[in-house]
């Protein structure tokens, strides 16, 4: 009866043990998404973010220098506007991943 005793309070305890186990690989786990998540995002912005400063300062030394005139303000702003509506994208995209998938009707 002894052993059946410390056998059930050995496997209770065990089973405590696995659960703390299987919370920290979960939060591990967690940590590990949300890490990916932050590098998928930085990789898909670092180009638009560099276009964009590179517009701008373009924009600031043809100023300092005399030479900017509107035709190149207007398309450079084109630019630089196109370039945060794509990170703007990027965001929902992530965001609201299931938004692009369209719900469709059928008969069973």
């Amino acid at each position: 009866m002894k052993n059946k005793i410390k056998d059930v309070e050995e496997l209770s305890n065990q089973i405590v043990i696995n659960r703390q186990k299987d919370k920290i690989f979960y939060e591990k786990s967690k940590i590990l998404s949300m890490n990916e998540l932050i590098l998928n995002i930085t990789h898909f912005w670092r180009q638009p973010l560099s276009a964009i400063s590179t517009l701008s300062t373009s924009m600031q030394i043809h100023n300092d220098i005399g030479i900017l005139d509107s035709s190149d303000i207007n398309k450079n702003c084109k630019l630089i506007n196109k370039n945060t509506q794509y990170l703007s994208s990027v965001i929902e995209k992530f965001i609201n991943p299931s938004k692009k998938k369209k719900k469709k009707n059928f008969l069973i």
